[in-house]
């Protein structure tokens, strides 16, 4: 009995001995790719902010206040500090400054921006940006745009994606009619609880606002007896509708100038 516990020991310290053998090797290898994950994340960080200097044309040491926000931002959210990072080379592309990035606290407002919306903030900025564009306003208002897009997807059934993707369609006919970023995304929130969505619903929106500025005949005629002016609903509207009445008063004058020298030339003709 003896024999046997002394050679069973022996084979259970020599199984301990394997197993620290091979725990060894599995943290040495755990270790090396915490190490290479950790180098290659510093890498892409770097390599992100220092794009980002490039792209505002400043030099390394100039852009560390930049690279601290990033990290203070990182640190404060659930995003990566390299996430941060691309975010601040995208706002850089769009022409923001140094000042306005921290000054403004544009890089941490674009963070919630993404957070309240759900999505990375790569995206969050991309759309951002392109309403702000969308609508020709200056990049400075681009919280504006922020905050009314929160409140747009915070109470209609509608997503971050799919309102800025009916944003996108609407936009620029929008802009061009007066209507405002506010008053557009209410309405693709409206069409967004009745179940129209995304590019449905700012191409049906941007449809509805062509035919209201060159309705026709049927439409004028109902528009006219609902006592409705559509080229006075907005201040683009009414400075349209003056250049119109403009370019119509100098033509009528031109027709009766021309009538007049008609008139005219056929007397010299009948005297001669």
């Amino acid at each position: 009995a003896a024999n046997s516990i002394g050679k069973s020991q022996s084979r259970m310290a020599s199984g301990f001995a394997k197993v620290g053998i091979a725990a060894a090797a599995l943290g040495a290898v755990l270790g090396t790719a915490f190490i290479v994950k950790a180098t290659r994340t510093f890498i892409d960080f770097e390599h992100s902010v220092t794009r980002t200097a490039a792209i505002m044309k400043i030099t390394a040491q100039e852009i560390k206040p930049v690279e601290e926000e990033i990290l203070r931002v990182a640190a404060a959210s659930s995003f990566t500090a390299t996430e941060v990072a691309e975010a601040a080379q995208v706002l850089a592309l769009a022409g923001l400054t140094m000042s306005e990035m921290i000054d403004d606290s544009a890089i941490e407002n674009l963070v919630m921006f993404a957070i309240l919306a759900g999505t990375d903030v790569e995206t969050a900025a991309g759309i951002g940006l392109s309403a702000t564009k969308g609508f020709r306003l200056e990049i400075a208002e681009m919280d504006r745009v922020m905050n009314t897009m929160v409140n747009t997807f915070t109470s209609s059934f509608t997503t971050l994606e799919t309102l800025g993707m009916a944003l996108k369609f609407l936009g620029p006919t929008a802009s061009a009619a007066g209507v405002s970023i506010e008053e557009a995304s209410a309405a693709v929130g409206a069409l967004g609880n009745a179940g129209l969505q995304g590019t449905l619903a700012g191409t049906g929106l941007r449809m509805a606002i062509n035919k209201l500025l060159t309705p026709a005949d049927d439409a004028r005629k109902t528009i006219e007896r609902l006592g409705l002016d559509v080229m006075k609903l907005t201040p683009a509207g009414m400075e349209a509708q003056a250049a119109l009445s403009q370019v119509s008063r100098a033509m009528d004058a031109t027709k009766q100038d021309a009538l007049e020298t008609g008139i005219e030339i056929d007397r010299l003709e009948n005297k001669l």
